[in-house]
Parts: structure tokens; sequence; C-alpha cells
């Protein structure tokens, strides 16, 4: 107990780990999911049925422009598609930044 603070001092332990090896102090670390983003989880719920529409891979403007006009073409007007892209596309981002290591610079060209 510490006589000036009347509290018992917290103690971190050996911060090298066991025989002073630096790598034995570093926790296991786990593969990045995206799915633990609220936005991610949001979008994944809210558009389940549409996420399927945009392609595998980096989102394009040809592709991007495609989305579009078939939910145009599924009764969508285009404001509500143009959200709905936004959405799908934002989730495939937040995918290929977290778990797929994307290039900041090909995250960026399709924003």
């Amino acid at each position: 107990m510490d006589p000036t603070s009347g509290s018992t001092p917290i103690s971190l332990g050996n911060p090298v780990g066991s025989g002073g090896n630096p790598e034995a102090a570093k926790p296991a670390t786990a593969p990045a999911l995206a799915e633990h983003s609220r936005f991610v989880q949001r979008i994944r719920r809210r558009y389940a049925g549409l996420l399927h529409e945009l392609p595998p891979g980096l989102p394009t403007r040809a592709s991007i422009t495609e989305l579009i006009e078939r939910l145009q073409h599924d009764g969508q007007p285009l404001t509500r598609a143009l959200r709905v892209a936004r959405q799908l596309v934002l989730e495939r981002l937040a995918v290929l930044d977290v778990e797929q290591a994307a290039q900041m610079t090909d995250i960026t060209a399709a924003m």
C-alpha cells in the first residue's frame, strides 16, 4: 500500500516478458476484421440483400455506375440509388482496407 495516497500501487509485471525476450511480451494479434466496425455491421444488416450487387474487388467508376443503374431499374429513385451505392461502396472499402490491406491510393481513388 502506498502510504502517501492510501491506495495499492498497480504492478505492471515484467514488460519484457519471461526470460527478457521482448517478443514474448507482445500479445498475439488476431486478424483485423471489418465486422468489428459498427458502421460495417449496420450496413450489412440494412443492405444484406444488396451487398452482392457490387462486384468483388475494388469499386470502379464503371461498377458503381452499373450498381446505380441496376438499383434504379429495380425501382429505386436516383437519390436513394445513390445513397445505397455510397453505403455499399464504403462497406467494401472498409473490408478492403482493414482485412485485405489495400493500398491507401486505391481506397482514396475509389472514394
